[in-house]
């Protein structure tokens, strides 16, 4: 079947670029003087050594290095394949949400499922409890919707390519995963349950305000402002709540993206010491990223945090393999109770992004978020009422989970002074407290 020019071209490239993987030519040629891959200097044809740089020709990391970019092709070949990885790991998010059964619950426009996201590798306090510290990589390729995915790739597509070309291709890869790793960091430690690549796209733009830094021409300096101005917005949108932003991680990510580009030298490497440096981070940033997903793969059918266990009590949390039946509740994400709660007890938990207050009985708490039997507190007096009427038999509380991203207090349900709490008005106006008349649901 015939193929087009540009199709045979892009055919003739990728073969081209797979037999110089390892320096060597490859086919049935005859041989011919080529290119040092690390200095492009035309060397003999049976030289195994660069006599300008001393570079391998046999096998080097400039050789594979150059064999790869040369297969994806284009000027930009990291920010590519970054790309690529974002894509497939979007389709791989949807239909693990799809056969997990939370298609009906999520809109794929901006909500994925939170037991997909957390099986692929998003990040949460899970990194600090359980020692998953693949998931400071792996979150950084995941995306909670389309439009999530699409706002971010429009942002690498065009800051990418611009970055990569000031520093190259490893050394742009080692700075994407660190600062993206950096950014999960933070957010991990403050709580929250979080994915997407803007901590690491957060760290290109800080590269960037760094190499302005570096040069006091009027051009560098409106640049300069113009990326700072665009920082500020997108810290304002997170601090508004207009955008469920996570603020931790962007400024994890544009301080680690800030602190490379100050050591980094903002020009390609000059001579083979420079560039073999180069190429050893390139590749550590792509090792560390391959081990993170086979990590990620490895723990991908591991009990979920929120899922009870079958063999211990309801509501029984595991961390390190210990039954834990009292939780102390102060994740640094915003919660402000501090107060030791057992599975069981009666609460009020405050939600944002959108505002809710819930009211009802703990059964599981943990760095993912909170499972509880709970209603919104503007239905209480209903819920009441359905008790005392003919079918208060079959009345009972919800079970719900909400992520710990969403969750901004969580306190016990106790009377303040005169004013009785809520579990005191319930069984006034019931006639035994709610914790007996639940348990009747099991």
């Amino acid at each position: 079947m015939p193929v087009s020019c540009q199709w045979q071209q892009r055919f003739d490239r990728w073969r081209n670029a797979t037999r110089g993987f390892f320096g060597g030519g490859g086919g049935d040629n005859q041989p011919r003087p080529k290119l040092c891959p690390a200095c492009n200097s035309l060397v003999g044809i049976n030289a195994t050594r660069c006599h300008e740089c001393g570079a391998n020709l046999r096998f080097s990391l400039a050789a594979l290095s150059k064999g790869l970019s040369g297969f994806f092709g284009g000027q930009a070949p990291a920010s590519t394949t970054i790309l690529i990885v974002n894509v497939v790991m979007f389709v791989a998010s949807v239909f693990a949400t799809i056969a997990s059964g939370e298609s009906g619950k999520v809109n794929f426009l901006w909500g994925m499922g939170n037991d997909a996201l957390y099986r692929l590798g998003a990040s949460s306090p899970a990194v600090f409890v359980f020692h998953e510290w693949f998931r400071l990589v792996t979150a950084m390729f995941l995306h909670i919707g389309i439009l999530h995915i699409g706002m971010n790739m429009m942002v690498l597509l065009d800051v990418g390519p611009v970055v990569e070309e000031v520093y190259g291709s490893p050394r742009f890869l080692f700075l994407y995963i660190i600062s993206g790793a950096a950014g999960f960091l933070l957010s991990a430690f403050r709580g929250s349950f979080a994915a997407g690549a803007s901590g690491a796209l957060m760290g290109l733009i800080g590269a960037m305000i760094a190499i302005t830094t570096k040069r006091s021409g009027a051009s560098a300096k409106a640049l300069r402002g113009r990326l700072i101005s665009w920082v500020v917005t997108i810290f304002a949108l997170g601090l508004l709540r207009i955008l469920p932003m996570d603020n931790w991680g962007h400024f994890g990510g544009l301080a680690a993206g800030f602190v490379v580009g100050k050591l980094f030298e903002d020009r390609l490497p000059m001579n083979s010491r420079e560039r073999n440096r180069a190429y050893t981070l390139g590749w550590i940033a792509g090792a560390i990223t391959i081990v993170s997903f086979l990590l990620m793969i490895l723990h991908y059918r591991d009990r979920l945090p929120w899922q009870s266990d079958e063999s211990s009590n309801e509501g029984c949390y595991l961390l390190e393999s210990d039954c834990v039946k009292s939780v102390t509740v102060g994740y640094p994400n915003g919660l402000q109770s501090s107060e030791i709660m057992d599975p069981h007890s009666i609460i009020i938990v405050s939600l944002h992004t959108p505002k809710e207050k819930l009211w009802g009985q703990l059964l599981s708490i943990n760095p993912s978020g909170i499972t509880m039997r709970g209603i919104d507190l503007n239905s209480f007096d209903h819920f009441i009422s359905q008790i005392n009427g003919p079918d208060s038999e079959r009345t009972g509380l919800p079970t719900i989970f909400f992520p710990m991203n969403r969750v901004e207090r969580i306190s016990l349900d106790e009377s303040s002074g005169a004013i009785p709490s809520l579990s005191e008005m319930f069984a006034r106006k019931v006639g035994r407290p709610i914790t007996e008349y639940l348990s009747q649901f099991g």
